[in-house]
């Protein structure tokens, strides 16, 4: 029996040993194992990390970083960057072949530079988000702008970085690419001038603050609230609900009206009262919506103006002219019709009438004119 194993256990070493294609059979047997244990443990690691996750977060403080960084999928990213580790150490273990050794560590080297990077990322995205609840609680709008600026910013400096990390890596001379894509910069250049343009025009809004997210604002033909600034355009939200995407560098040229940042608003009439009243009654009328402004909750007291303006063509005009307290348009709306409101109740107490267009035509009575006159001439004597 012994005689038949060390014989079975003999042809199976020798079996291992033998080499069939390229290298051993048991370096074959060895590859294989490990790539199977790695997508086996790829799927045994994915779902228990996103369980850990899952209950690291539950644990975490709410608005804190490591909430943020938990609420993110770290787990695959995870997952993959041990399992390439893995795989590295199986290649240097088995002593494959220098070809088909180079093709794996690169395959596992690329697998493990992307989920660092993946991770990277993630964390870019959780302090960007950690840093948006803590601005928030700022009166200062600018560090509104300014945090989806940096977390955009870094995002993008992490992905260019790890590329070319990765690049130097797998022995590519990254210092020649970059000299060759200089050569290739101009036509780049000029290709790009468009979106560099916005891009400059993005740092120059943050950094002059012309407006700030939140504001109303007018630029060109488009008026609404400024809802995000981002690296190309600045998205605003129009009276309609829809969103205009302007580009930044417009917005940096253009001249732009910040209707946000006015500290009153003004509400400005011109109301045509019919001649037929008296001297009296528009005395009484002037006085009386004069007195219903000062005692409005929301209009400023020192800059009102309710006058007798001029004589129209078909109307007295009387110049309501005052300020408000509001913040948005809405608001601004409201109070101008409580006031008009009240216009029309005073001119009823009054006894006044608002005047329309109207034009009275006269005819002269019992007036003869020889040009308006029909008269027959006979006709010319015959030759």
């Amino acid at each position: 029996m012994n005689n038949i194993t060390d014989t079975i256990l003999a042809d199976t070493n020798a079996a291992f040993r033998e080499t069939w294609f390229l290298m051993p059979n048991w370096k074959w047997i060895g590859l294989a194992a490990a790539l199977f244990l790695g997508f086996f443990l790829l799927a045994l690691l994915s779902p228990l990390l996103s369980g850990l996750r899952k209950a690291l977060q539950s644990r975490a403080q709410s608005p804190g970083f490591p909430f943020f960084v938990f609420d993110q999928p770290i787990h695959r990213p995870l997952s993959w960057l041990i399992v390439a580790a893995l795989w590295i150490v199986a290649w240097n273990a088995l002593g494959l072949p220098e070809t088909m050794e180079s093709i794996l560590r690169v395959c596992s080297q690329l697998i493990l530079a992307i989920a660092i990077i993946r991770l990277l990322y993630m964390m870019v995205e959780a302090g960007g988000r950690k840093l948006s609840v803590y601005v928030q609680k700022t009166p200062n709008t600018l560090d509104d702008q300014l945090v989806p600026f940096a977390t955009k910013s870094l995002k993008i400096l992490i992905i260019v970085l790890g590329v070319l990390i990765m690049l130097q890596n797998f022995g590519v001379n990254v210092t020649s690419l970059l000299a060759g894509l200089g050569i290739g910069g101009l036509a780049i250049a000029f290709a790009a001038q468009e979106t560099v343009a916005n891009l400059f025009g993005s740092i120059t809004i943050i950094t002059d603050r012309p407006f700030q997210v939140g504001d109303q604002i007018k630029v060109t033909d488009t008026e609404g609230t400024v809802e995000e600034v981002g690296f190309r355009s600045t998205r605003i939200r129009t009276a309609y609900q829809s969103v205009v995407s302007v580009p930044n560098s417009i917005m940096a040229k253009e001249k732009v009206d910040n209707l946000g940042v006015r500290p009153r608003r003004r509400i400005r009439h011109l109301i045509g009262l019919t001649y037929d009243a008296t001297p009296d009654q528009i005395k009484a009328f002037t006085e009386k919506v004069r007195y219903m402004l000062s005692q409005h909750r929301m209009v400023y007291k020192d800059d009102m103006l309710v006058v007798l303006n001029g004589f129209g063509e078909s109307s007295l005009n009387i110049l309501v002219n005052c300020f408000v307290v509001a913040k948005t348009f809405r608001d601004e709306n409201e109070v101008q019709q409580e006031i008009l409101f009240e216009i029309m109740q005073i001119a009823k107490e009054v006894g006044v009438d608002f005047a329309f267009p109207t034009r009275t035509l006269q005819i002269p009575q019992n007036q003869w004119s020889p040009n308006l006159a029909l008269r027959s001439t006979p006709p010319p004597p015959q030759a």
